[in-house]
């Protein structure tokens, strides 16, 4: 008997589990009164704040109210007055992406796509389906007003850009940001047009002024970025440039190179359409660097702590006593942009992993080891576990502002 009680009880656990990480977009905030219709259901049930939406459920948003939905990976859509929304989520074959799939069958709706799609996944990346089109999108935030009537669609661009098709008629156009477009089930998408003062206004309304504000700040960013490409004076490449060493560390290891060229390699990871290398230069100057390699951004910085603690504890009741070896750095990184001759960010970043007090975590045995990018002993040491720590740090960080 308590052998079945105990299988039970495990399958119960299997069960919670399995249905804990069912993919769903969550309500963040709401005012006024809004419904959910869940997949497979005919009946609606009233939403609150802590409601969350799983694949094929349907919302709508009653007179006077307004809901914000969140996604896992920090998108935003807000929901206006008199709209009804599909949601689909799809788990991406293995892994743990979900691509969100949204339907607009009337009303209002402001996105705010926060993760750009990795190439490979473009195929699935999210769309937006309305009666009479379909928009898809990587990262980007925009504005989708459908007609209850007849379906027709505008599209009004913030920030990025999106790809509107006519179901239809199957004839698509681009449209960028500060650009609006309309279409119907029998009309081509019509010649964009640009974004008034009113439009913008209008947005402000139902959608929180700052929020608004900001992807319009970050577009104007991307365009100085695309027009210094555009005309010729820089590309869209990054250079890492050598680390001053302040640090006490006088071994034979290079790490003002290496520490550096590590760094390197994990932004390539990361911003594969950006073009990224290492450079090793004397010349002082490095918003001079990039200008001269045409290199619209620099990264330079300082080694200012790389080191070997030893360190002691003994339990309170003195019973257990123990030694082990602390590896630290700390670095401070600067992120360039030689195209405005300014400096975009100034960050420290550290690391700090713990070893047992043995030989190979000391600098007399490390200092055997061959420090390079390619050497798994390096890498797989205490200092190289160390340097990885500031290193995901600081590539999360410059990936953060090189991608707005």
């Amino acid at each position: 008997m308590q052998v079945i009680v105990k299988t039970s009880l495990i399958i119960s656990v299997l069960i919670s589990f399995c249905a804990a990480v069912e993919p769903f977009v969550s309500i963040d905030s709401m005012c006024g009164k809004a419904e959910v219709q869940r997949a497979g259901h005919q009946q609606w049930q009233f939403a609150n704040s802590s409601t969350k939406l799983y694949n094929n459920d349907i919302i709508r948003v009653l007179d006077n109210g307004l809901v914000r939905l969140n996604w896992p990976d920090g998108s935003t859509m807000f929901i206006h007055q008199n709209s009804q929304v599909l949601i689909n989520l799809i788990q991406v074959g293995s892994s743990k992406g979900v691509t969100s799939n949204i339907t607009v069958f009337f009303g209002a709706l402001y996105f705010i796509i926060k993760k750009i799609a990795p190439r490979e996944l473009l195929p699935t990346a999210t769309k937006i389906y309305t009666p009479t089109t379909v928009i898809s999108l990587r990262g980007t935030s925009f504005a989708v007003f459908v007609s209850k009537k007849n379906g027709g669609t505008t599209v009004k661009m913030i920030n990025g850009t999106v790809l509107v098709r006519n179901i239809l008629k199957n004839v698509s156009l681009f449209l960028n940001a500060s650009y609006k477009t309309y279409i119907e089930m029998n009309t081509d998408p019509i010649v964009p047009d640009a974004l008034l003062k009113t439009d913008i206004d209008s947005l402000k309304l139902w959608v929180p002024p700052h929020l608004i504000d900001e992807e319009i700040a970050s577009q104007l960013v991307k365009s100085k970025r695309d027009y210094h490409i555009l005309t010729g004076k820089f590309e869209d490449r990054l250079i890492v440039l050598p680390l001053v060493n302040n640090s006490s560390y006088t071994g034979p290891w290079q790490i003002n190179s290496v520490i550096p060229s590590l760094l390197a390699t994990e932004l390539k990871k990361s911003l594969v359409r950006m073009n990224i290398s290492m450079i090793d230069t004397q010349k002082v100057d490095p918003l001079e660097i990039g200008k001269i390699n045409k290199a619209r951004f620099v990264i330079t910085g300082v080694i200012e702590n790389f080191d070997l603690l030893q360190h002691a504890e003994i339990s309170a009741r003195a019973d257990e006593y123990r030694e082990y070896i602390i590896g630290k750095i700390k670095l401070r990184i600067q992120l360039l942009d030689a195209a405005e001759n300014k400096l975009i960010c100034e960050e420290t970043f550290t690391g700090e992993v713990s070893g047992k007090n043995k030989p190979e975590n000391t600098w007399p045995e490390l200092n055997k080891i061959k420090c390079t990018v390619d050497n798994k002993d390096f890498t797989n040491s205490l200092m190289g576990g160390t340097i990885r720590q500031s290193i995901d740090q600081a590539v999360e960080k410059i990936a953060r502002y090189l991608e707005q």
